[in-house]
């Protein structure tokens, strides 16, 4: 088991986002004061606070291991962050109604779920428990998306309206992949190991399907 958790790190994991929200994000979650001061500021924070967040999980007699994944996970930035914006130009060339970038990062719930799987799920790929899905089941509960950390999702991915869109632990996205509100990507509850579909590169899945199995 884990070490005493407590509620705190529910804060901390919350303050992580937004801490990444404006590294990943400076011109539009950033103050007015000059951005590269800030942004080495922001890394320096976001350090220490992943740090605390891998001791209190994994307790401090694995301060090793709480350096290695804190390193690892601020090596991905910049893959993050790039992903993320060919998430943005996805969202904002699939959708007619989007007015501008800023428009989807400030208040399209889709966004915001992916926003919180991409370094949910490198996290979840260096081994580190709980924290993965504390990020994402918070953007599941803001959104009505649920997207579990550990579901593989390919570059340039669109969720248009999002309400009800389900993706379990081993569905694996392609490139291009395009969801509708009310769409299932899930198990049947018979099979163990991989459980979830496989959707290839240019797919797009209407809303309200349920596709579900290891296929």
């Amino acid at each position: 088991g884990y070490p005493t958790i407590t509620t705190k790190i529910g804060d901390d994991a919350a303050m992580l986002m937004d801490k990444l929200k404006i590294l990943f994000f400076p011109s539009v979650f950033a103050p007015s004061e000059p951005v590269r001061a800030h942004r080495e500021i922001t890394l320096e924070e976001t350090y220490a606070l992943l740090h605390g967040i891998c001791l209190a999980i994994l307790g401090k007699e694995c301060n090793e291991k709480a350096e290695h994944i804190t390193e690892e996970f601020m090596f991905a930035l910049p893959e993050i962050a790039e992903e993320l914006r060919n998430d943005i130009h996805a969202a904002y060339d699939g959708d007619p109604a989007a007015s501008s970038e800023n428009e989807i990062i400030l208040a399209y719930p889709a966004f915001e779920a992916i926003s919180a799987y991409r370094p949910a799920h490198i996290l979840y790929k260096l081994g580190l428990p709980l924290l993965p899905r504390i990020l994402t089941e918070a953007a599941h509960k803001k959104t009505g998306i649920d997207i579990h950390p550990g579901a593989t999702i390919g570059h340039t991915f669109f969720i248009d309206h999002g309400t009800g869109v389900i993706i379990g632990e081993t569905a694996i996205l392609g490139n291009n992949v395009t969801l509708y509100q009310g769409v299932t990507l899930g198990g049947t509850g018979k099979e163990h190991g991989k459980r979830h579909p496989t959707l290839k590169d240019n797919v797009m899945v209407s809303a309200g399907a349920k596709v579900l199995g290891s296929f």
